[in-house]
């Protein structure tokens, strides 16, 4: 089961944005399970035959006419070491979430430096923080048009 191994081996800034957003209510595995399966394109990266992290677009179902995607990753811890894989995959599925949702948006944690890092270099524009979750945390709103 691939949310289980992941939740297992979960990042913990990773843990911390889902624990920020999710109700305690859910597991960190059903909320990966949940993400692939409403998602219209998912990848996975693998170093090694490992699995390092998995990436996603699910549609945005506040916007009622439609057009626009969530981005999502999640890593497994260690996956500093192979940071620069992961880009170059992120990078090149950038194109499949574009093919579904021509607007991209999300939110990411005001401190996950590595993945604002990451959405800088796929081309992502991030604002200023907010509060968003249900803990009220500060987030980035981040957007990317095709």
């Amino acid at each position: 089961d691939v949310g289980a191994n992941l939740a297992a081996r979960i990042r913990p800034m990773d843990l911390r944005e889902i624990r920020d957003v999710h109700y305690e209510s859910e597991t960190v595995a059903q909320v990966i399970e949940h993400a692939i399966a409403v998602s219209a394109e998912t990848a996975a990266v693998e170093v090694r035959g490992e699995l390092q992290c998995l990436l996603g677009v699910a549609p945005d179902l506040s916007v009622k006419l439609g057009g626009v995607g969530v981005p999502w990753l999640l890593a497994a811890a260690g996956i500093e070491r192979h940071w620069a894989h992961v880009a170059r995959g992120a990078r090149q599925v950038l194109p499949l979430m574009h093919a579904h949702y021509p607007h991209l948006r999300n939110f990411v944690h005001v401190e996950n430096k590595p993945a604002k890092k990451l959405l800088a270099w796929c081309g992502f524009s991030l604002r200023d923080p907010e509060p968003y979750g249900v803990r009220a945390e500060l987030f980035h709103l981040f957007e990317k048009e095709a």
